[in-house]
């Protein structure tokens, strides 16, 4: 039976595809992820939010990235003047749990609302590629709240340009993007590299430069580029838009589509007259349609 307030406007003879307890249902016996109620006169508990929405799809496998969950959050005890705290930002591969930071000191993994208790945030490990389911846990609740993509990261020329900075007696990690590994299918994931606290320094203040000043990301084609190729190879397309241009080798691509390390629909409007050997360096152009 479907009550007031259903969101499925299905025909009563239908099945619905979720269950949808409203206005006039009897309440099921129990409540569980096969009896989520939505509908007027529901009763999920004092706990239980209106709704959660995943906002970030794509995150680097490198982490640092800053997940956003919105929705109705329970308040856990605290006051207008206190973030509501005590949540965890759980990421679920295959069975494999990964926790979130908090990014706030003192922290750790113990996420926090804003003030309004509206949006949730927290920070992303070292992960492997994959999809990932996202569950958000307060108390003795869980819920999906989505899934999200973990790719290989994106570069930017800043973080080069910083730790290029440093005299040579620093471990800053690959002072030029020519020299730093091909990151391909052979190329060991992020979790299994060792790195110093100045290259994640330097690398999380020159994404932050890169974003400031629009400047867009720069990463490596994995394949030789032939001057009639339909798509061109590349480390990662974290960071790019879904339409646009690149600069490879010199030369201005045109692509009409992407996937996570693919860009296809290629068009060059001053044209290719060279081959452009693999781990040339390639420049999203975020402005290449007003340019």
């Amino acid at each position: 039976m479907r009550g007031y307030g259903s969101a499925d406007m299905q025909s009563v003879t239908e099945v619905l595809s979720s269950p949808d307890w409203g206005w006039g249902d009897p309440e099921p016996t129990m409540w569980d992820v096969t009896t989520q109620d939505y509908g007027w006169g529901s009763d999920h508990g004092p706990a239980f939010p209106s709704y959660l929405e995943l906002d970030t799809t794509r995150v680097g496998d490198d982490g640092g990235y800053r997940l956003l969950v919105r929705g109705d959050f329970p308040r856990l005890g605290a006051s207008d003047a206190q973030r509501p705290t005590g949540f965890s930002l759980v990421l679920d591969l295959n069975g494999v749990e990964y926790l979130c930071y908090a990014g706030r000191v003192g922290e750790g993994v113990n996420c926090s609302t804003d003030l309004r208790a509206r949006i949730l945030t927290g920070y992303t490990p070292l992960l492997d590629e994959g999809y990932y389911s996202v569950l958000v846990r307060w108390e003795n609740t869980e819920q999906s709240v989505g899934t999200m993509i973990v790719e290989r990261r994106m570069r930017t020329t800043h973080e080069y340009h910083l730790r290029d900075s440093y005299p040579s007696a620093y471990a800053v990690g690959a002072r030029r993007i020519e020299i730093d590994e091909i990151l391909d299918q052979n190329a060991p994931s992020a979790r299994d590299e060792t790195h110093t606290n100045l290259y994640h320094l330097t690398r999380s203040i020159g994404q932050s430069l890169a974003e400031f000043c629009s400047s867009g990301v720069c990463t490596r084609i994995t394949q030789d580029l032939n001057p009639t190729d339909n798509t061109i190879h590349l480390e990662s397309t974290l960071g790019m838009t879904e339409q646009g241009g690149v600069y490879v080798g010199g030369v201005l691509v045109e692509y009409a589509e992407r996937t996570k390390t693919t860009l296809t629909g290629l068009s060059r409007p001053r044209g290719q007259i060279y081959t452009i050997p693999r781990g040339e360096i390639l420049h999203h152009d975020p402005h290449v349609i007003t340019n």
